[in-house]
């Protein structure tokens, strides 16, 4: 805040200094120019500085304000992603190379796809599901692990979906986590088993922000999450037919999705690691109503009320926080985590688990660094 200050105050000092008598007691050249007509003022070349510090007050003014904003709506969360010279910027273009997906007659023709090699060795697919039952068309990231194609043509691997933030999309929390490196890594260490990594899309609907769910009389976030990505999936690789071994992981946003998806639909996905994430929905009023007026609904979709007042049951979850982090820890106003109070409320909860980081905000740089201990986590606790 002390810097966004005194970007706009120093050049409205500037200004009004500029607009005082100098220093021999004479007024500005430009009001006497007003006064004599034609004549040529004597320091016209003020006149250029005092117009060019009008200009650069203005633009510092408009460029504040859009720092509070990007700082309260996370639009960009680097000077890269900004200017998209960031490493996220270099999106996964579609390609036709690296190994072929290995066809399965025992299943459906998949979608379209195209693939790409990863410094690791693994395979990244790209693929549109055009969803069935959600209505929805959108792409969706799958990294294949090595071993999948140097395994037999009958075994199966365990899934994690992994989430963004909103905004986000699946190419970004793709490279914001340095998804190859760390997962590879994690394999290569024994913390993890060889697994398929799924990236779908949680914005849905932009700019609309469904937080995952299936909005009564509007768009099926939900929907699209639990059937018909899962559907893609299947179709397309050998993921594990038990769902048991599905497990899923998300960011900001993506967090309190993995968190709602896991606590609702038990018999679809066995863990979920949520990182920087929070635990009631956020209803922006530009956003509408995401409850369709049911308060039932809305604590049925709100973790932390479930915690708090449900029958505590097993659950496999994972709890990363900061507790610098606003956005994600603690607070009282829109806009603020509950992962405090979430924290309080798992004790009674058998199976879960947390991480508190001791410094670092709401940004990738603060949760990176947690992202091994995750998927050892979900390694540990659900055989990933």
């Amino acid at each position: 805040m002390l810097l966004v200050a005194l970007t706009v105050l120093i050049p409205l000092l500037v200004l009004v200094r500029l607009d005082r008598s100098d220093a021999g007691g004479r007024r500005w050249a430009v009001h006497r120019w007003r006064l004599r007509g034609r004549e040529r003022p004597r320091n016209l070349g003020w006149l250029g500085v005092r117009w060019v510090a009008i200009l650069l007050a203005q633009t510092l003014a408009v460029f504040a304000v859009l720092v509070l904003a990007n700082r309260e709506m996370r639009f960009y969360m680097t000077w890269g992603d900004l200017l998209g010279t960031g490493e996220a910027s270099n999106d996964l273009q579609p390609r036709q190379v690296g190994p072929p997906l290995a066809p399965d007659p025992a299943r459906p023709e998949p979608p379209p796809t195209s693939t790409r090699p990863t410094p690791s060795g693994a395979t990244l697919v790209r693929m549109l599901v055009r969803g069935q039952a959600s209505g929805v068309n959108s792409e969706i990231l799958m990294w294949l692990p090595p071993a999948y194609f140097s395994a037999g043509p009958d075994a199966e691997f365990p899934v994690l979906f992994m989430m963004s933030g909103s905004p986000g999309t699946p190419e970004g929390v793709y490279n914001q986590f340095e998804f190859d490196k760390v997962a590879s890594e994690s394999i290569a260490s024994g913390d993890t088993k060889p697994f398929i990594a799924v990236f779908p899309t949680v914005m849905t609907h932009p700019p609309r922000d469904t937080e995952c769910l299936d909005i009564p009389g509007g768009p099926k976030s939900e929907t699209w999450l639990v059937t018909d990505v899962p559907a893609a999936v299947n179709a397309a690789v050998r993921a594990s037919g038990d769902r048991r071994q599905w497990n899923l992981a998300g960011y900001s946003t993506g967090g309190l999705c993995a968190t709602n998806l896991l606590l609702r639909h038990r018999d679809q996905f066995g863990a979920a690691a949520s990182i920087g994430g929070y635990y009631h929905p956020w209803v922006q009023p530009s956003e509408g109503d995401l409850f369709g007026g049911s308060e039932e609904f809305r604590r049925s979709v709100t973790p932390l009320w479930q915690f708090q007042n449900a029958t505590p049951q097993p659950t496999k979850l994972l709890i990363v926080t900061s507790a610098r982090d606003k956005m994600s820890w603690d607070g009282n106003t829109y806009g603020d985590g509950d992962s405090k109070a979430m924290i309080e409320a798992a004790r009674r909860w058998p199976g879960t688990a947390k991480i508190v980081l001791g410094t670092g905000g709401h940004g990738f740089k603060t949760y990176v660094p947690a992202f091994p201990q995750a998927l050892a986590w979900l390694g540990r606790t659900n055989g990933l």
